[in-house]
């Protein structure tokens, strides 16, 4: 009898730290953009509010700039919905007309086991009512 670890494949442990890498690239990615924007308005309000200038001028330059650069704006989204926008890929199960298997990964296989013996009972239940 396999143990545990031995009953995972090679290819659904890499799978699984592959995941994990991921999560916590994604983690990394948002509390940087979060540190740069949080900086930058910061030191766009100083700069506008820094005494002896002209704050008007300023604030028209701040504004100009925001209104000519918007789309980097989209651009930096785009990883803050990574995860969102993955996971409805994920679950998507109709893609022209095919249905895409759902099986989820995890690091414990007695819950894979589990969820198979789920799925099982569930058609034999749809098999029983037809």
């Amino acid at each position: 009898m396999a143990s545990d670890e031995q009953s995972l494949s090679k290819f659904d442990k890499f799978e699984i730290f592959l995941d994990r890498c991921v999560s916590c690239g994604e983690a990394v990615i948002v509390l940087s953009l979060l540190l740069v924007i949080v900086s930058a308005i910061f030191f766009e309000t100083v700069w506008i509010l820094w005494p002896g200038s002209d704050h008007q001028t300023r604030f028209n330059q701040v504004l100009k700039n925001l209104n000519d650069n918007w789309k980097v704006g989209l651009v930096v989204l785009i990883p803050l919905f990574f995860r969102a926008i993955r996971a409805f890929l994920e679950r998507l199960e109709e893609v022209g007309g095919v249905k895409a298997p759902h099986k989820t990964k995890t690091s414990d296989p007695k819950k894979e086991q589990k969820d198979e013996t789920e799925q099982k009972q569930e058609k034999e239940e749809k098999k029983g009512k037809v």
